[in-house]
């Protein structure tokens, strides 16, 4: 019988596992029953192999518990059923066994406790249980770090939101950016990412990590536009949802930033296109008849079906952008004012909006 073979049919494999089990729990009977908890036996196999097999234990064990601590590791630690070779060793806290086709013991030394020899390979394996050890240690730390990081920040993030919007900042905190993102996405702001320039402060177009394209107005410390039509537009937009305003994705407020994120229109704002006669295309009439229908229906939106009634009060053409199909999209909602629904006048002493500005709305609501 090849007792080094992996390819043995079931029978012998089953004959050479009652084979080896049969020698370790000898092996097991005589280290309990030895004074040293320490005790070896060698079984011939054939003419060319000899199996030699060790069982120790700790001296603070009886000798009912050394035989049941080894006999523990025999039948639960040992994979019998994958075994294909002879030779390894299995270390409990309190006992150990080891089984080799060689002589890996000194005979006769039952006075001293023998210094087990680990195989090049049980020392490899060794030395890459230590280092996974150790690497899984520090990447446990290094999350628990991150996640007490973020925690706080995110604590940080919180207090933000309810000093600037009150009881309504719960509701915004998926719509929180960390400025690191923005600057990420805006190449810190660049010149080659700049697009624009309104009365909130500088636009400039961005990528975020997951490709979208997004539009980000900065409010600028001389802006005309101050922190609460910042604050109004946040919270307003963030309740609209139709195909003819502009997308809201979030917004970044962190050291003295003031930043809004829009979905990226591509086709500028309409005022190019009605103003600007240097540029090679000109709308046609079903292009201008469907950008009035948008505009209108964005409108009645705002005015009738959204959640809120919401009256913009600064509609112009530089405030109308066109995707890349033509359609038009509202933006800026700073200066929008909420009304009750079955409200239809207000009173003010406060003209505000752009002045002279084609709008089709009430200037002085």
């Amino acid at each position: 019988m090849n007792v080094t073979s992996d390819s043995s049919p079931n029978k012998k494999r089953n004959l050479f596992n009652f084979v080896v089990s049969n020698a370790l729990s000898k092996v097991a009977i005589v280290a309990g029953d030895s004074d040293e908890r320490y005790g070896t036996k060698s079984l011939k196999l054939n003419d060319l192999q000899i199996f030699y097999t060790l069982g120790q234990c700790t001296q603070d064990l009886s000798s009912d518990d050394c035989k049941g601590c080894l006999g523990d590791v025999i039948g639960n630690a040992i994979p019998w059923p994958s075994l294909g070779s002879v030779g390894g060793s299995v270390l409990y806290p309190s006992c150990n066994l080891r089984f080799e086709l060689f002589q890996f013991y000194k005979e006769g030394d039952k006075a001293t406790l023998p210094i087990i020899k680990y195989s090049p390979s049980e020392k490899i394996r060794n030395w890459w249980q230590t280092i996974s050890l150790i690497v899984v240690s520090i990447m446990i730390f290094f999350f628990v770090g991150c996640y007490l990081l973020k925690r706080k920040a995110r604590k940080k993030f919180k207090a933000i939101l309810k000093e600037n919007f009150g009881d309504e900042g719960a509701t915004l905190e998926p719509l929180q950016f960390d400025l690191v993102v923005i600057e990420e996405a805006t190449n810190n702001f660049s010149n080659e990412n700049y697009i624009g320039k309104g009365g909130f402060g500088n636009v400039y177009k961005g990528i975020l990590l997951d490709g979208r394209q997004i539009a980000v107005k900065r409010l600028s410390i001389s802006s005309s536009q101050g922190g609460t039509e910042f604050k109004n537009e946040v919270l307003l937009i963030a309740k609209l949802q139709h195909r003819n305003l502009v997308a809201f994705i979030g917004f970044c407020l962190e050291e003295q930033e003031k930043i809004l994120i829009y979905e990226y229109v591509t086709n500028n704002s309409l005022d190019h296109f009605l103003f600007d006669f240097r540029r090679p295309k000109f709308l046609s009439w079903f292009e201008r008849s469907n950008i009035i229908r948008g505009i209108a229906q964005g409108i009645l939106y705002l005015h009738e079906y959204s959640r809120l009634k919401v009256i913009h009060r600064d509609l112009k053409p530089n405030n109308i952008l066109l995707d890349e199909n033509m359609n038009p999209r509202i933006p800026d909602f700073g200066l929008a004012r909420i009304v009750e629904l079955n409200q239809d006048k207000e009173n003010t002493n406060r003209i505000v909006g752009t002045l002279f500005g084609d709008n089709g709305e009430i200037k002085y609501l």
